[in-house]
């Protein structure tokens, strides 16, 4: 509002922009030092005397504004029609405090300035806070304030200290390309939805103790110059850290995601450390909570952790792993209990394409983590990756692709063998599936080396008045110790037990496989050689791939190699 003195000619003060033309409606009481006239809201002392005349004329005069401004929140009915108090380009004096404590009025402070120790305290912004491209000289108190209805920082300067401590923003809150030249302090601080920090530059650290931000939170493309500690804060559906870039260290510790969150593109220089509590709900442990850590630059991924933290709905797609520090994890799995990765996100959701292209990505992206462990010596959990490796090679090879000649046909018996690795090796790293393995062929073979027969070649005159049938043309010593019937020389040993057939059919087996002789046995028929003759090729194999299975598993020789 135009003030009413008149003893003065107007004041010169001018400012254009895509907001229109400003000038000022007060009169010109001082003149600056370029020759223009200015009024107290205006005016920048140079000297000290003329500060101490700023400091103590302002105040009162500004008090005078607020009272002929006529806005009375505690008034019924009353109505500015969309009217602000319009206090565009005012040079505040240093330690104005004026507003703290107080209700402020629906007001404009664009390009204003305010200097040292510029306080508003438990102010009462009823109306919204606008201060677009404003500049805070130095440490600046917005302690206790409440923005009920957003409020708008974009493209401010902080050039020293700037607390927001348990401040309560509205709907709407924006930091949009704002600058904090040393360090910000968000203690306690609420924020609903919308609060945005795209393009903001923190010089300093940055600390966002017990905050809550609502829904869509966005900090896209800003960057912390030094330390930026997240802790113990809260996030509602939609917390936006794309391209986000962390020149020094930063920390999100014992905080919470509740819903969407992207760190997609997201730039580390230093570290970057990811920690939930150990007990009760972990980061990203939310119903809802979709991650995006796709195609990170870290530029020391050895300082790059996650400790207590749920993975089970992250995408990593495009981030190199392999240096990553992970402890206390909860990683994907199938019904099964195998690693079984969601896919790549797409419009904040998973995007799980069988394609080869996408099996290749999850083969590799398995493999980092395999070395990552191998490397950490944990080789249980290394163990875990490589059989997710291979399963996603597998199923790689057995892709039908279009067109596909000699080459699709190699892969996919490539992929058949995998699946007999599988079945009986348990990719190197089950040693349940190779014991299984063995364990199934030896009964197996053991069972039809009792009903196809064995001979017993070394004179036991004991042993033989049980088993009458000798063998045709041999000697009386050689006997038959099968069941079945209908081949030369075959008898039913009717006086043996299935217990003495199948007890030296196991030794025969035993011998024949294990230690590669055949000992005081022979078999009867040309099926059962051919069955011992394989049982030699498999035991050894089998258990061979239980050695590499157990070393793999449990790391036995590699750290003794380490």
């Amino acid at each position: 509002m135009a003030d009413e003195r008149n003893d003065f000619p107007g004041c010169e003060f001018t400012q254009k922009g895509f907001l229109g033309e400003r000038r000022c409606p007060h009169p010109g009481e001082f003149k600056e030092l370029g020759g223009r006239r200015l009024c107290i809201f205006h005016w920048e002392p140079e000297e000290a005397g003329e500060l101490r005349t700023k400091l103590g004329l302002f105040q009162p005069r500004f008090a005078e504004l607020v009272f002929r401004f006529g806005w009375d929140p505690d008034k019924p009915g009353v109505d500015l029609s969309g009217l602000r108090l319009d206090c565009r380009g005012f040079v505040f004096p240093a330690d104005f405090d004026y507003l703290s404590g107080r209700t402020v009025p629906p007001a404009d402070f664009h390009y204003a300035r305010f200097g040292a120790g510029a306080r508003f305290t438990r102010s009462s912004f009823a109306g919204g806070a606008r201060f677009h491209w404003a500049t805070f000289d130095e440490n600046v108190s917005f302690d206790n304030a409440d923005f009920g209805e957003g409020a708008s920082f974009a493209g401010a300067i902080f050039g020293e200290g700037a607390s927001f401590d348990r401040a309560s923003f509205g709907v709407g809150a924006s930091f949009i390309r704002t600058k904090f030249n040393r360090r910000a302090c968000f203690f306690g601080t609420r924020f609903g939805r919308g609060v945005i920090f795209d393009g903001a530059e923190f010089a300093a650290n940055a600390t966002f103790l017990g905050v809550q931000f609502g829904e869509d939170a966005s900090f896209e493309r800003t960057r912390f110059g030094e330390n930026a500690l997240f802790v113990e804060s809260v996030f509602e559906d939609g917390a936006w850290f794309t391209d986000v870039a962390f020149e020094a260290g930063a920390e999100f510790c014992r905080s919470e995601f509740r819903g969407s969150a992207s760190f997609e593109g997201a730039q580390a220089g230093g570290s970057l450390r990811f920690s939930g509590a150990e007990t009760g709900t972990r980061m990203f442990g939310g119903g809802k909570c979709v991650v995006n850590l796709e195609n990170m630059i870290l530029a020391c991924p050895g300082e790059v952790s996650f400790s207590s933290v749920n993975l089970q709905r992250i995408s990593f797609f495009g981030t190199e792993l392999s240096k990553i520090s992970f402890e206390r994890v909860s990683w994907p799995e199938d019904k099964a209990g195998n690693l079984s990765f969601p896919g790549r996100i797409d419009a904040g959701a998973f995007e799980v394409r069988p394609g080869v292209a996408s099996l290749t990505w999850l083969e590799g992206l398995c493999r980092q983590l395999r070395e990552n462990f191998e490397a950490r010596q944990n080789y249980t959990e290394a163990g875990e990756f490589r059989w997710a490796e291979m399963e996603y090679r597998r199923r790689r090879g057995l892709l039908r692709r279009q067109g596909e000649g000699i080459a699709g046909l190699r892969e996919r018996a490539w992929a058949r063998l995998l699946g007999l690795y599988r079945m009986l090796g348990g990719y190197g790293v089950r040693t349940g599936s190779a014991f299984k393995g063995l364990f199934i062929a030896l009964v197996a073979t053991i069972f039809l080396q009792g009903f196809l027969g064995v001979h017993h070649t070394a004179p036991q005159p004991t042993l033989t008045g049980g088993f009458p049938c000798a063998r045709s043309g041999g000697s009386a010593h050689f006997r038959r110790l099968g069941i079945l019937e209908g081949e030369a020389g075959a008898c039913s040993n009717a006086k043996a037990s299935l217990s003495e057939i199948f007890y030296h059919a196991g030794k025969f087996t035993l011998m024949n496989a294990g230690l590669q002789v055949p000992g005081d046995y022979e078999a009867a028929t040309a099926t059962g050689r051919g069955l011992s003759l394989l049982m030699r090729v498999f035991f050894p194999l089998q258990l061979f791939l239980m050695f590499m299975a157990v070393r793999r598993r449990f790391g036995v020789f590699l750290k003794a190699k380490q």
